[in-house]
C-alpha cells in the first residue's frame, strides 16, 4: 500500500463481494430481531438503526468508487466503515438473542445493568465484541475521511501526523471499552451506555479523546486546505460533502459528554454525511462516476419495469382468462413484448435518468454544442482537449475515452478520462483535417450495447470536429520545440562570443601589450644612455615613451571591457562598483544575491547594467543611480533606475546598445524591459531563468 493507493491487483470482484456480505448481514440482522418480536426502540438503543443502513450505503458507494478506480483509498475507506458496521449490527443483534436467552432483564429499548463476569459465554462474547468494535469506524469517520478526501491521498507536511494520532486515539479508546466490558468484570454495566468507572478506563478515555480531537481538527484545516486550493469546478462538487463531513465530525466529538443529545444527532449526521456523498457522487459528478450511476440505476429501473410488464401479461392476464400458471402462451407472449421493447423503453429510460440526476439530456446534441462552445472560447488546445473526452463519455456512456495524437516517432496519448480495465479499445474513429490522419479517438466500452444510441455517429462528428484542434496543439508543440532549439542557439552563440572575448583578452595581455611593455623598458634604457650623449635625442625617446604607456593604457582598458577581471573575482556587484569609480555621478549598488552564475549570465546582466548607467550618465542627466541584484523567482535578476530626464519609450528609438543587450539577454532564455517617464527618470530590468552554480556566502 502506497500513498493514496492501494495495489491495483486486488481482486476484481472483491468489492462486490464484500458489500453484498455486509448487505446479507445487516438484512439478516434486522430480520431476526423483527422476528423475535424486538421493537424498533430495541434497535434504536443498541444503535442498530444508526449503523445497519450506513453500512449499506457505505458498503455499496465504496463500490461505486473503486469500480471507477480500484486504486482509489477512499473507496476502500467506505468499504471498510460500512463492512464493520455490518458486521457489529450483526453481532449486536446476536448479543440481544442470547441476553434474552440468558434471561437478562429488560425495559423493551434497552437491557438493565449486568456484570460481564455473571454471563454466559454465548452472550457475554458477542456483548463483549460489540462494545469496543465501533470506535474503529467513528475515529475512521470523522478523521480519517477528511484526511484522504477527496483524492485518496494522505496530506504532506505536519498534518499528515493527524492520520497517526487518529490511529493511537483509535487504539487507546477501543481498549478503554474492552477492559469496562472484559470478561472478568464485576461491574454492572448497561448494554450500549457510557463507560469510566475505573481510574485506568477513564485515563483512556481522556488521552484517547484528546487525541481524537487534535486528529479532528488535522483532519478539518486538512479539508479546508484542499477546498481552497481546488478551483471553482471542484469546489462545486466538493461543497456538500466538505460541509457534511466538517459538521458530522464536530457532531461527534462535541457532543460526546451529552448521550441524550449525541445519539440523535449523531444518527442524522452519519446518515447526512453519506447522503451528500451520494448526492455529490449522483448529481455533481464527483469522483467521475456519473456514467457508473447512470447505468446502474437505468439497469435497476428497467428490471424493475420489465419485472412488472412480465408479471402483468403472466400473472394478470392469465388469472383474467383462468389459465394462470398452466398457460405456456403467456409467457412466450411476455417474453416478446419484453424483447421488442426492451431498446426503445431502455432509451427513455436512459435519458429520464440523465434529466433526474444531471437536469438535462446527455444527447448528441448536446455533446456537439459544448465542443462548439470551447472551439469558440480562447482556451488552451489542451484544456480544449480534456472538456472534449469528457463530454464524450459522458455521451456515450463509454468506460474510457482516449485522444491519441500520432508522432512521428510513436503514438501518444494526449487526453484521457475515465477508467477501463480492457486493454483494447471498443473501436477507435480517425482524426482527420486536410486528408491528414492526425490521431484517434479512442471508446473503451463492454459492448455496444452498453453504450447511448447513435454513440458511434456522435463520435465520427466530434472526430470531424476536433480535427483543428489536433492541429494547433501540434503546431503549438512544434513551435515550442523550435523556440527551444532557438534559445539553445542563442545560448550557444553567447557562450561563443564570451569565450572568443577571453581569447581576444588573453592575445592583448600576452601579445601586444606585453610586446608594448617590453619596448617601453627598451626604450627607457635608450633615454638613459642619450642624456650624457644627445639631450634633444633623449627628449624624444622620452616622449616615444609616453605613447607607448597611453597605448598600454588604452590596451588595458580595452581588455577590461571585453570582460573585466573583477567581474570573474568578485562578481557582477564588484564589478559595477569597479567601473561606476570612474563615472562623475553617484551609483548604488545593492547585491542580495547570495550565489555565482554561469559566467555567459553574469556577463550578460554585468554589460546590460553598465549599458544602463552609461546612458544615465551621458543623454540622461542624471546624478544619482541606482543598481539592485537578486536571485528570486528561479533566476538572477537586476535593475537599474535613475533620476533622470526620461524619456517617451513608445516615440524614441532604442540605440544599438541597448537593442544588442535585449538580445542577449532574450538569447539566455531572460526578459528585458525598459521604463521610463518624462521628468522622472528611466528604469531597465531584467531577469534570465538559471541556476546557481555555488554558493559564495
Amino acid at each position: 500500500m502506497t500513498d493514496g493507493t492501494v495495489s491495483r491487483r486486488s481482486p476484481q470482484h472483491l468489492p462486490p463481494v464484500l458489500a453484498v456480505i455486509g448487505t446479507v448481514l445487516v438484512i439478516g440482522a434486522f430480520v431476526s430481531m423483527a422476528a423475535r418480536g424486538r421493537p424498533l426502540e430495541a434497535m434504536y438503543g443498541h444503535w442498530m438503526i444508526h449503523n445497519g443502513p450506513t453500512a449499506v450505503l457505505a458498503l455499496w458507494l465504496g463500490h461505486l468508487v473503486l469500480r471507477r478506480d480500484r486504486s482509489h483509498r477512499g473507496g476502500w475507506l467506505l468499504m471498510a466503515i460500512g463492512l464493520i458496521s455490518s458486521v457489529h449490527v450483526a453481532v449486536i443483534a446476536l448479543a440481544d438473542a442470547r441476553l434474552l436467552a440468558a434471561g437478562v432483564p429488560h425495559s423493551g429499548q434497552r437491557f438493565e445493568a449486568a456484570a460481564p463476569a455473571v454471563l454466559p459465554v454465548d452472550a457475554l462474547v458477542p456483548w463483549w465484541i460489540s462494545a469496543w468494535l465501533w470506535v474503529p469506524n467513528l475515529v475512521m469517520a470523522t478523521t480519517v475521511f477528511m484526511l484522504i478526501f477527496p483524492d485518496g491521498r494522505l496530506p504532506a507536511g505536519p498534518r499528515r501526523y493527524g492520520f497517526h494520532l487518529a490511529i493511537a486515539a483509535a487504539a487507546l479508546i477501543s481498549a478503554a471499552y474492552m477492559l469496562e466490558t472484559a470478561p472478568w468484570s464485576e461491574h454492572p454495566i448497561i448494554m450500549g451506555d457510557s463507560i469510566g468507572a475505573t481510574p485506568l478506563v477513564s485515563t483512556l478515555l481522556l488521552t484517547g479523546g484528546a487525541m481524537l480531537a487534535i486528529a479532528v481538527v488535522l483532519s478539518i484545516s486538512t479539508l479546508v486546505a484542499r477546498w481552497r486550493a481546488a478551483d471553482a469546478d471542484q469546489r462545486h462538487r466538493m461543497r456538500p460533502v466538505v460541509i457534511s463531513a466538517i459538521g458530522f465530525a464536530v457532531i461527534i466529538v462535541g457532543l460526546y459528554p451529552l448521550q441524550w443529545l449525541w445519539i440523535p444527532t449523531a444518527l442524522l449526521a452519519i446518515w447526512t454525511l453519506l447522503g451528500s456523498y451520494a448526492f455529490a457522487i449522483a448529481r455533481y459528478r464527483l469522483h467521475d462516476l456519473d456514467v457508473v450511476i447512470s447505468r446502474a440505476v437505468v439497469t435497476a429501473v428497467l428490471a424493475m419495469m420489465l419485472t412488472a410488464v412480465y408479471l402483468a401479461i403472466v400473472v394478470g392476464v392469465g388469472g383474467l382468462v383462468g389459465r394462470g400458471r398452466d398457460n405456456t402462451v403467456l409467457p412466450l407472449v411476455a417474453a416478446g413484448v419484453v424483447a421488442v421493447a426492451f431498446d426503445p423503453v431502455r432509451r427513455r429510460v436512459r435519458r429520464l435518468v440523465d434529466r433526474l440526476l444531471y437536469g438535462h439530456d446527455r444527447d448528441a446534441y448536446e455533446v456537439l454544442h459544448g465542443i462548439a462552445e470551447r472551439l469558440r472560447s480562447t482556451a488552451a488546445s489542451d484544456d480544449v482537449l480534456v472538456e472534449v473526452v469528457g463530454l464524450l463519455m459522458r455521451g456515450t456512456g463509454a468506460e474510457q475515452v482516449d485522444i491519441v495524437a500520432t508522432g512521428r516517432h510513436t503514438d501518444t496519448v494526449v487526453s484521457t478520462t475515465g477508467r477501463s480495465d480492457r486493454e483494447s479499445a471498443l473501436w477507435a474513429v480517425p482524426i482527420v483535417h486536410d486528408g491528414e490522419t492526425l490521431g484517434r479517438i479512442r471508446i473503451f466500452a463492454r459492448s455496444s450495447a452498453d453504450l447511448a444510441p447513435g454513440a458511434p455517429s456522435l463520435v465520427d462528428d466530434v472526430a470531424a470536429t476536433i480535427g483543428v484542434v489536433l492541429r494547433n496543439a501540434q503546431l503549438t508543440n512544434d513551435l515550442r520545440e523550435q523556440v527551444s532549439a532557438l534559445r539553445l542557439v542563442g545560448e550557444r552563440l553567447v557562450h561563443a562570443q564570451d569565450e572568443a572575448r577571453r581569447e581576444l583578452e588573453r592575445d592583448l595581455h600576452d601579445g601586444a601589450q606585453a610586446q608594448l611593455i617590453a619596448l617601453k623598458i627598451q626604450l627607457g634604457m635608450a633615454e638613459r644612455r642619450a642624456e650624457s650623449v644627445d639631450p634633444e635625442l633623449a627628449v624624444l625617446i622620452g616622449s616615444m615613451s609616453t605613447e607607448v604607456d597611453r597605448a598600454v593604457r588604452s590596451l588595458r582598458e580595452l581588455s577590461h571591457g571585453l570582460r573585466p577581471a573583477v567581474l570573474e573575482g568578485g562578481g557582477i556587484a564588484a564589478a559595477i562598483r569597479s567601473e561606476a569609480r570612474n563615472l562623475s555621478m553617484e551609483v548604488r549598488v545593492d547585491d542580495t544575491t547570495t550565489h555565482r552564475y554561469d559566467p555567459a549570465v553574469e556577463a550578460a546582466v554585468y554589460f546590460s547594467c553598465l549599458e544602463a548607467i552609461q546612458n544615465s550618465a551621458k543623454h540622461g542627466g542624471s546624478t544619482h543611480v541606482r543598481v539592485r541584484l537578486s536571485n528570486g523567482h528561479g533566476g538572477l535578476e537586476f535593475s537599474v533606475s535613475d533620476d533622470g530626464t526620461g524619456f517617451e519609450t513608445d516615440r524614441t528609438f532604442e540605440g544599438a546598445g541597448l537593442t544588442n543587450l535585449e538580445d542577449r539577454v532574450s538569447s539566455l532564455g531572460g526578459e528585458f524591459r525598459v521604463d521610463s517617464i518624462v521628468g522622472i527618470g528611466t528604469t531597465v530590468t531584467g531577469r534570465i531563468p538559471v541556476q546557481p552554480l555555488v554558493s559564495e556566502r
